[in-house]
């Protein structure tokens, strides 16, 4: 969710859709749009892509990222920070 990655600096505020790059990909090249529930069903598969998009190393780097994100609870650790 939003509020797991973004924390507290949301506040009251949930966004459509959240855009994010570099860090996901770990220096590979990738690039993301989380949407929220209420408006998942806009982009419906096959609807969505880029030029350069779906490349499989960097889609496995960035699935390895998101699960360490996960497992390590680094977004609850973030505002700590």
């Amino acid at each position: 969710s939003f509020q797991a990655i973004l924390g507290d600096q949301l506040g009251d505020y949930l966004p459509d859709a959240v855009g994010m790059a570099k860090s996901l990909g770990g220096g590979f090249p990738m690039g993301a749009v989380w949407i929220s529930e209420m408006h998942v069903d806009v982009l419906g598969p096959g609807t969505h892509g880029s030029t350069f998009g779906g490349n499989p190393l960097a889609c496995a780097v960035a699935n390895k990222i998101l699960e360490i994100i996960d497992r390590d609870a680094l977004a609850q650790n973030a505002p700590k920070m």
